[in-house]
């Protein structure tokens, strides 16, 4: 019966059962999506158009009403903070009277006189801080934290790309390099610095995208390190951001790649170009496209079919936007030849850069840069020079001509660590004011200038109602010699510690007047001995073998070079200089004098032979002592050789062991530096001596119970290799490397290693006077009579046959005081003998 009703019957498959009404309407949907994505492409090109359209975006300066869009109701400000009794900074002059300010939800509120007794909101926190200065957050438009981070480790670092990808790497971005959890963050706020422009390094000519930081630890609502959360503009739309360009010129993409400067302009020109091509064929789709944005959809689907998507390249996307004036551009450039040549390059294709970088001979073409270019900003060092051909014609008035010229100098870091130490960015403006800038300008260049040259000057760098609750409160004239950060806020929050009422800072002192000689005053005569012992990486070979192997700086000295200069005009007379080289073994430093006329056949060396000098750490590592403990063995062995018999009398291994010269040793670890302490155990007639010593105060009892001296770099030192990973970074955050050496009874004196800072040595003796509670004379002593005695300073005998001190005759007369910035060297008298007059003269390039 089944077979009957055709159950059994034989049916064709499934598959060949064919419905032409489904099939049509498969095909009509397929069609009807197929319409749905083009139209897709098709409105999301023009909206590209629309948004290249725009250029660079508007700012509007909102009310003590606007909000923060990095506020956040879970880890951001909670209650209202009222700062009471301010002397005010607030971005552009300092105000006359006493003002409050009043901060919510991460937002300035209000500034107000103190005299109107303004009302104070419920739940406040309130801190009297009795006259103390508060300016807004420092803004530092150059940095490189993040990208690599402290302590410096080549795991970390990603400042550069490069070789591989060429000297045009536009594509690339700083944000995909960043650690969030450097520890740099909170030691940089530490100094007051509280927003940061962190770019790509300058191996090429266009480096990549910068980005602009708020520099506060861990800020979102799980306190996480996450790169987003860092960013100033996080919380605004991405299309909504400012973007920012890192560009350079000359000596460092030149020698990385091998170009000329004429070729690495053609390589710029030549991308450009192809920007261009795809800027214009951008253009073209768009014209068309907006032609048809209220037509009907077949006639948009003929235009999609016949000329595609709008025309796109990743490779090319930043580039063509550089083009269309939405990026922010900012040029590492030292010289004029390349300001002039880099200008005409991006003008030729319609680009204005916001600022150059560095820049350290714009001082001599300003009327030049103004006519180039209106708007543009000079970002530069006040003090750091002379460490390539690029950086030898810097002056220390550089910023003081800038300004008188009508341009914007803004002063910023370029921080990668120690060298140029974001923290201390305020020491610039002081510094820069200390040659001529005017106080406020001085303080603008640290705070407005770089909010407005980075086109954030409706957030940051004012202290105004409306903007980002970023300020800081300062335990002193912030342009005074060590002044130091007591709080730090950003977005309302304390960045230092906890704040409570208690938290009063010193009342504001009023600012030495700087930049003017003052009428001589005898009374402020100093005598003054400063010294410089800066050392390096020592020389390779057997240390053993010293007639083959020990270098002596006598044989290597030129006498007059820009350093000298900036020396005499910081009070110095003599300096100890060591040879340059690799390996444990230094060699034999020079004593020099830095006088006018000093020369080799005359004067110019003051003792040929001052101290051995050896350097143990990572830096010393060498074929023949590949580690740290060799390095150590190394120098027992040369201890030892110095004790044997056979030894002859004029022996430097012999004098080094028998404490007739002392033994320099460089090395900045503690764990080091307790070996040293264990040598000085086995050899205690050697006159051992710490150089560098930024691990010294963590051993510093035994240190001084061992009797070993030091000779400090690093009191003003920053974590920036594995070596220092533990040292005191300093005030606000520990106690002052000076400080702890101090209270250990540890006999000190200060160096500096850069040649460019000669000038600021007795600035360095007030900094570490300030925390260690040292009077004028004891600070003064830290880079005169102490390092007299640590070196021992011994001289040629005299004409009656007696060895003289070296520098027991040098004397300094200043006008004003050298400790606090605004003292000028009148007249330098060495040997009973007038040596110098006058060195800082106005007309000096220094």
């Amino acid at each position: 019966m089944a077979a009957e009703k055709g159950i059994l019957a034989v049916q064709p498959p499934p598959y060949e059962i064919r419905d032409p009404s489904r099939f049509r309407s498969r095909q009509r949907y397929r069609r009807l999506v197929e319409l749905l994505l083009l139209m897709g492409a098709f409105f999301e090109g023009l909206s590209e158009c629309h948004a290249a359209r725009k250029g660079s975006r508007g700012h509007n300066h909102g009310s003590s009403q606007r909000h923060n869009p990095r506020w956040n109701p879970v880890s951001g400000q909670k209650t209202p903070i009222v700062i009471r009794n301010t002397s005010l900074f607030d971005g552009e002059s300092t105000l006359a009277g006493a003002f409050d300010i009043i901060l919510e939800s991460g937002v300035i509120y209000s500034v107000t006189p103190t005299k109107e007794n303004n009302l104070i909101p419920d739940n406040s926190t309130i801190l009297d801080v009795h006259g103390g200065f508060v300016t807004p957050g420092l803004v530092d438009m150059h940095s490189h934290h993040l990208l690599s981070t402290l302590p410096h480790l080549s795991a970390w670092n990603d400042v550069n790309e490069r070789p591989l990808l060429g000297p045009l790497t536009p594509f690339v971005r700083a944000l995909d390099g960043f650690k969030p959890y450097d520890p740099s963050i909170k030691i940089i706020a530490s100094g007051g610095v509280t927003s940061s422009l962190v770019l790509p390094g300058s191996a090429n000519i266009i480096g990549g995208e910068a980005y602009l930081v708020k520099n506060i630890p861990f800020p979102g609502i799980d306190e996480e390190p996450v790169v987003e959360e860092l960013l100033l503009e996080h919380g605004l739309a991405e299309d909504g951001r400012q973007r920012y360009l890192k560009m350079a010129c000359g000596e460092n993409p030149k020698g990385i790649y091998g170009h000329t400067r004429l070729g690495l302009s053609w390589l710029l020109r030549s991308h450009l170009e192809e920007a261009r091509e795809l800027q214009e064929r951008q253009d073209a789709w768009c014209q068309q496209a907006l032609d048809l944005e209220s037509a009907r959809p077949h006639r948009m689907l003929r235009f999609l079919q016949s000329n595609g998507g709008r025309p796109q390249s990743l490779k090319l996307e930043t580039s063509v936007a550089l083009l269309r004036g939405q990026l922010n551009v900012n040029i590492h450039c030292y010289e004029p030849q390349d300001f002039e040549r880099m200008i005409a390059v991006l003008h030729e294709f319609g680009v204005h850069p916001q600022s150059f970088h560095h820049a350290l001979a714009a001082w001599r073409v300003p009327e030049m840069l103004k006519k180039l270019e209106k708007n543009i900003t000079i970002a530069t060092f006040a003090e750091n020079a002379l460490f390539k051909a690029e950086a030898y014609d810097a002056n220390l008035r550089g910023p003081k001509i800038l300004n008188e010229h009508g341009i914007p100098v803004a002063l910023k870091s370029d921080h990668v660590g120690e060298s140029n130490f974001a923290k201390y960015l305020a020491h610039q403006a002081a510094i820069s004011h200390s040659f001529g800038l005017p106080e406020d300008e001085a303080l603008q260049s640290v705070t407005s200038i770089p909010a407005r040259s980075l086109q954030q000057h409706h957030r940051i760098g004012y202290l105004r109602p409306g903007y980002d609750a970023d300020l800081v409160i300062w335990d002193d004239h912030p342009l005074q010699i060590g002044a130091t950060p007591s709080q730090v806020f950003v977005d309302g929050l304390p960045v230092l510690r906890a704040i409570s009422s208690s938290d009063t800072p010193s009342q504001g002192k009023r600012l030495p007047s700087r930049g003017t000689a003052p009428a001589m005053r005898p009374s402020l005569a100093k005598k003054e001995q400063e010294y410089l012992c800066d050392g390096s990486a020592g020389s390779t070979g057997n240390a053993l073998d010293a007639p083959k192997s020990l270098h002596f700086a006598k044989y290597g000295v030129h006498l007059h070079d820009r350093a000298f200069t900036r020396a005499r005009i910081g009070g110095i007379t003599k300096t100890v200089t060591a040879p340059l080289g690799g390996g444990i073994l230094q060699g034999v430093s020079v004593g020099l004098r830095v006088t006018e006329d000093a020369s080799i056949l005359g004067n110019g060396i003051w003792k040929d032979n001052v101290a051995l000098h050896l350097t143990i750490g990572q830096s010393a590592r060498a074929s023949d002592t590949p580690t740290v403990s060799s390095g150590i063995e190394r120098l027992r062995q040369l201890l030892e050789q110095g004790q044997g018999h056979g030894s002859e009398s004029h022996s430097i291994y012999q004098q080094a062991s028998n404490g007739s010269i002392p033994v320099v040793v460089q090395t900045y670890n503690e764990d080091d530096i307790a070996q040293l302490v264990l040598v000085k155990r086995d050899f205690p007639a050697t006159r051992l001596v710490v150089y560098g010593g930024h691990g010294a105060p963590l051993v510093a009892r035994s240190l001084a119970d061992a009797g070993i001296p030091v000779i400090l770099t690093g009191n003003r030192g920053a974590p920036d290799s594995w070596e220092k990973r533990n040292i005191p970074v300093g005030p606000p955050l520990t106690e002052s490397p000076a400080k702890m050496l101090t209270d250990a009874g540890v006999l000190f004196g200060l160096a500096v290693r850069s040649d460019s800072k000669l000038h600021g040595l007795a600035l360095e003796a007030r900094w570490a006077g300030k925390y260690a509670g040292l009077d004028d004379t004891q600070a003064i002593a830290l880079v005169s009579t102490n390092i007299r005695t640590i070196l021992g300073s011994a001289g040629p005998p005299s004409s009656s046959g007696d060895t003289v001190d070296a520098l027991t005759e040098d004397v300094v007369v200043w006008e004003g005081n050298p400790l606090s910035g605004e003292g000028s060297v009148v007249v330098a008298i060495q040997e009973k003998k007038v040596s110098d007059c006058w060195p800082d003269n106005t007309e000096a390039v220094l």
